[in-house]
């Protein structure tokens, strides 16, 4: 839904998103897992943040109860079609349709040249100097503050960050 009022003028992706039936929502998602890393396998670049390599986890499927079965997200619509076709779920999809989005572009990123034209809640690519030690808090993530003449703010790193 975030992606609904966005104005595509720069960079954006798209993302296959495969449904669930309502009888399987809440129950655990099967898909074949090696057809996943299959598919990244002979895709990637075209289709990107489908595994984790590292980890050898599979990261298309959400964990939570939701009907998304899993997304593809890729570089253009034939590119994610395509990756779709390689999977093999292990359940029905109910249906699949085709998002543009803002994935993996940083179009959410703002460029800024001082700290006090910050606004909150936004992503900044931002020069300044940690000024407190980092502390962790609950669900990963890395509270810390940075400084530079204009200001000081506190910034949250997410664990999706991996810094």
């Amino acid at each position: 839904m975030a992606a609904i009022g966005k104005k595509f003028d720069g960079d954006y992706t798209y993302e296959l998103i495969a449904y669930r039936t309502p009888k399987n929502w809440g129950l655990k998602r099967l898909v074949e897992k090696s057809s996943i890393f299959e598919m990244d396998r002979l895709t990637r670049p075209l289709t990107f943040n489908n595994v984790d390599l590292e980890k050898q986890r599979v990261i298309i499927t959400p964990r939570g109860p939701d009907p998304i079965l899993f997304g593809i997200r890729g570089e253009s619509p034939e590119n994610v079609k395509k990756a779709f076709e390689l999977i093999k779920p292990l359940e029905p999809v109910e249906r699949w349709v085709i998002f543009r989005t803002n994935q993996g572009t940083d179009e959410h990123i703002v460029r800024v040249s001082a700290l006090r034209e910050l606004g909150q809640y936004t992503n900044v690519v931002a020069k300044g100097v940690v000024s407190s030690k980092p502390r962790n808090v609950p669900l990963r993530h890395v509270v810390f503050s940075v400084k530079d003449e204009s200001g000081e703010v506190e910034c949250i790193a997410f664990e999706p960050t991996g810094n």
